[in-house]
């Protein structure tokens, strides 16, 4: 037998569906309407908009900039002071971040072509056979 409740809830439900067909579809050119707020599955507007600009093109880009920018800043701190990674080392797990970086790029086009997205794959790949080659070599 169904809880007292359960019923409540059903008919508050039924009436929310009647109340939504009667309005009819909201008319997307009002302006006097807003949005409706997206939430997250965390239930914040906040969090919502974080995962936009994490999954963005630009968020992307920039990440490959800061690994341009700390590959740089390493190479050029080992060469002045002989401490550090070897650059050799340093490109080779450096490379395979960033061509993951790329796949990540790239996959968001892969109805126009999956050549790039599975390229970046495939150097992520070979960087990273080649980092563990390095490391084997110690």
């Amino acid at each position: 037998m169904a809880s007292p409740g359960t019923e409540q809830r059903k008919g508050k439900r039924a009436v929310n569906q009647l109340a939504l067909k009667q309005k009819g579809p909201r008319n997307r050119t009002d302006s006097s309407t807003k949005p409706p707020v997206v939430k997250s599955r965390f239930g914040h507007e906040r969090m919502s908009r974080l995962g936009t600009a994490l999954a963005s093109d630009a968020m992307i880009v920039f990440m490959l900039s800061v690994v341009v920018v700390e590959a740089t800043a390493l190479i050029v701190w080992h060469r002045t002071t002989n401490r550090g990674p070897e650059p050799v080392e340093l490109l080779s797990f450096l490379g395979a971040g960033a061509s993951l970086m790329c796949a990540m790029f790239f996959v968001k086009r892969i109805k126009r072509s999956a050549l790039p997205f599975a390229t970046a794959l495939l150097s992520a790949l070979a960087f990273h056979i080649w980092h563990m080659s390095l490391l084997w070599g110690r």
